[in-house]
């Protein structure tokens, strides 16, 4: 199959974890989603439909031989169809799946976010600790804005809060987290080998969508780093001046900002993204976020916010260019979650939360 953002391919081979969906079809091939335990990848591919017709009518479903998001090198549209090979003891041996978990039972939600949670969460290619971390926060502040000991507010004057001050974002978070669909997850656990040494520092970043189908919807991309964090020379400190990424649990503003031309490289960045809209408008979409932890709570008077970036930030996390779109949805539908994790260095959410509005009086 190929896949029509790249041009690339990939072999195809008997697995029973994984589903093929038609989105559409001509007369000579089928445009194809993967859908793999349960989660949608959101790259659309092509099959060519002699081959696709004898695969989608065999009893068996298809896996890519290596993993989607990294296509093969080599260009190719076979399909393997030896159904023998669906009997083999590697393909008939899976973990059981999770038929339950608390993290899953979130209020506000229906049956269809639940299954879909679940099948998230028993995907056993995603990181399993850092959703549930996302999740466990969402969850805790799901109905009132519980985790709220610890945040500090910038100055509602400064571009990126657009007046809104702490009565007002309260006022946002009064009746819970809104955006219970979408989240982004930073995984600084899977750190990626990049050229450029610290200007092009990145970590692996996770856009989740738990409402837009029966499958939720995972979108793999990366982000940049802070310049204090990408040698672990200042480690994460929450600390200003640091360039350190923050590490915790966040939600963002509801309200996105220009990040502005500040160099050639953003110029640029400006120019790309005008381009992908199709229109002269050359902002580039940031939102603040605020931290709920005492190991993030610097991130909005530290001006940390999430952006559309060119290189290393100084502690912003920081997507590339054609996933301008997402900044815009987390903001759309926000506060949304976003969450900075690292095995082992998660702050207790315990240690911010309040039970009654007069405990943070």
């Amino acid at each position: 199959m190929v896949n029509s953002k790249t041009n690339r391919s990939v072999n195809l081979k008997p697995n029973p974890r994984i589903k093929i969906k038609i989105i559409n079809e001509t007369k000579t091939q089928y445009k194809i989603q993967i859908v793999r335990d349960g989660v949608i990848d959101p790259i659309v591919y092509t099959a060519a439909r002699r081959w696709a017709d004898l695969a989608l009518s065999a009893p068996v479903v298809v896996e890519a031989v290596e993993n989607i998001n990294r296509v093969a090198s080599k260009a190719t549209t076979d399909i393997l169809l030896d159904h023998e090979c669906n009997n083999s003891k590697e393909e008939q041996t899976t973990e059981p799946s999770e038929e339950s978990n608390p993290v899953c039972e979130m209020p506000g939600t229906d049956e269809q976010w639940r299954q879909n949670c679940l099948a998230l969460i028993n995907n056993k290619s995603l990181p399993l600790n850092a959703i549930q971390f996302a999740l466990e926060g969402l969850k805790r502040n799901s109905e009132s804005f519980k985790t709220r000991s610890c945040y500090k507010m910038a100055s509602p004057d400064h571009r990126s809060m657009m007046g809104l001050n702490a009565d007002g974002f309260e006022e946002l978070l009064s009746e819970g987290i809104p955006n219970k669909c979408t989240m982004i997850i930073n995984n600084l656990d899977e750190r990626l080998a990049t050229h450029g040494g610290s200007f092009k520092c990145q970590m692996k970043t996770y856009y989740i969508d738990l409402c837009s189908g029966e499958a939720p919807i995972v979108k793999h991309t990366k982000a940049y780093l802070g310049y204090g964090s990408c040698k672990n020379k200042s480690g994460f400190k929450n600390q200003s001046g640091q360039g350190t990424t923050l590490l915790g649990f966040f939600v963002s503003h509801n309200k996105t900002f220009n990040f502005g031309e500040k160099d050639a490289a953003y110029k640029k960045i400006a120019k790309d993204i005008s381009g992908m809209r199709k229109n002269k408008d050359r902002s580039i979409p940031s939102v603040a976020l605020f931290g709920l932890q005492n190991s993030n709570n610097g991130a909005a008077p530290d001006y940390k916010y999430l952006h559309v970036g060119a290189y290393t930030s100084a502690g912003c996390p920081s997507i590339l260019p054609e996933d301008y779109e997402l900044v815009e949805r987390i903001a759309a539908q926000g506060p949304s979650v976003v969450v900075n994790y690292k095995e082992g260095a998660m702050e207790p959410f315990e240690d911010c939360e309040s039970d009654s509005e007069e405990d943070s009086e």
